[in-house]
Order: C-alpha cells, then sequence, then structure tokens
C-alpha cells in the first residue's frame, strides 16, 4: 500500500507466475499531483525488489497509451516496451447469424464435468501465446465459480465430440447487468486454417446478446492481425489501447 499523510492513495498487486518465470503488478494510485511520481516510482521499486525475492526473470507492468507519466516512469526505471493491447468495444442487438461448418456444433461447459477440457483447451490453444500461463484444473474451477461466469457463457465448437475452438463469455454481476466481454476466445491448433475464429467469436456474441447484453467488450493482441480483422469486421471499435512494459533480471 501507498500512503500519505491523509491516508492510503495508492496500492500494488504482485501475481508471480513462476511456469513461465514472471512476475505481473498491477498498480493503481488514486492522487492527480505531482506526488503520484513519488508514490508510483516506490511502488514500481517494490516490485522490482519482489521480483528479485521471488528468483523469477522477467517483469510486467501495463500503463495506457496515453498515461505519458506512467510510461516514462517505467522507461526510467529500466523497463522496455514489448506488447500492444486493444481494448475494444461493441454495442448493439443484432448479431450476425453463426454459421457452422459441415460437421462441426456448439455446445456449453457443463460444471462438474468439462474443467479438465477447459483447462487442456486452453493451454493448448493459448501456449504460444505472449505472457500465458498455462493452468491447473483448480484455477480453471475456480475461475468458473466468479460471480461473472455463468457455465452456459463458455462455449465449445465441437468436432467428431471433440473441442476443436472456445468463447468463454462473462458478464456483469447482478440482474440488471447489461456489460458483457469475452474474457478468452480462441481455436486449437488442430482446428487453425479452417475459417472457425469467426464463428467462434460470433457464439458468443449471440449468447450473451441473448442474455439481455448490449455492450461487449474484449482485449486482443495487437499483433494478432487477423483477430484484429475479425473483431473489427463484427462492429468492434478500439476504445484503449495498453502498452505492456518489461523488466528482466540480469543473467
Amino acid at each position: 500500500m501507498a500512503y500519505s499523510k491523509t491516508g492510503p492513495i495508492g496500492y500494488l498487486i504482485v501475481w508471480p507466475e513462476k511456469g513461465i518465470d514472471r512476475v505481473v503488478a498491477e498498480i493503481v494510485t488514486a492522487c492527480s499531483d505531482s506526488s503520484r511520481i513519488t508514490h508510483e516510482k516506490s511502488l514500481i521499486n517494490t516490485a522490482i525488489n519482489r521480483l528479485i525475492s521471488l528468483g523469477c526473470q522477467s517483469l510486467h507492468i501495463q500503463s495506457l497509451e496515453q498515461d505519458r507519466p506512467r510510461r516514462e516512469l517505467l522507461i526510467e526505471s529500466g523497463f522496455r516496451e514489448v506488447q500492444l493491447y486493444n481494448t475494444m468495444s461493441w454495442s448493439g442487438y443484432e448479431v450476425p447469424p453463426l454459421k457452422l461448418p459441415t460437421g462441426v456444433g456448439v455446445r456449453s461447459f457443463i460444471q462438474g464435468t468439462d474443467e479438465l477440457e477447459l483447462t487442456k483447451l486452453q493451454n493448448d490453444t493459448f501456449g504460444d501465446s505472449w505472457g500465458f500461463c498455462p493452468n491447473t484444473i483448480k484455477e480453471i474451477r475456480a475461475r468458473v465459480d466468479l460471480r461473472d461466469t455463468v457455465p452456459d457463457g463458455i462455449l465449445f465448437l465441437t468436432e467428431e465430440g471433440k473441442s476443436i475452438s472456445y468463447n468463454w463469455t462473462t458478464k456483469q454481476a447482478g440482474p440488471s447487468g447489461t456489460l458483457g466481454k469475452i474474457a478468452m476466445t480462441g481455436v486449437h491448433p488442430r482446428g487453425r486454417g479452417r475459417g472457425l475464429f469467426l464463428p467462434t467469436v460470433i457464439a458468443g456474441m449471440r449468447y450473451l446478446v441473448s442474455e439481455g447484453i448490449s455492450t461487449i467488450t474484449l482485449e486482443s493482441n495487437e499483433s494478432n492481425s487477423s483477430a484484429q480483422q475479425v473483431y473489427t469486421s463484427l462492429g468492434f471499435q478500439r476504445i484503449t489501447r495498453t502498452i505492456w512494459y518489461e523488466l528482466e533480471t540480469p543473467s
């Protein structure tokens, strides 16, 4: 926690991901005056010390593109830009029809049955993606139990009884929530090159709209041009851009 004379004004959360030898840090400060830099610098240094004590190789911290003070502070602290992510948003009530290839079906996640299936599918799908740390069944089970997830909103595209892609949607908690999110979506390596990403995204959008959701958000790596093209073709628009910064410990 970061404190001023009047009380807490910021915090640091550190997530060790030893499976990929990195630490992810989130920094939030409430002050907007010149003292912000002092407090953020202190929190960044705390994150660096935590990285060293954990014995991990890299530390990742993100910043909004327009947050120049934080970006400059990270650079001054030895970080470098490594990835760009776009937060995108779609609003409306009409989604394109779901057109599936012959032999491909869609079904919802079954809680208590599909945890292993989802764990393997997600790990295989994103195993070569930047910043992805493989999940355990315990982690997937805990994530499904969160209030913003409804098992019916985790959708699999299947072929011959095997899942070949998925769309994990979430929605704002509460009966009047109208904000939804595509939290994770992707195609398993065995299904790539067949145009399955578009119907996978549409399947999730159609589910959310059927639940009364009128605004859908997602995050996408800007380097994934094919995914960016699909989202844009469906009417998603970029609302913010996030830059991920990396600091590596000496070898």
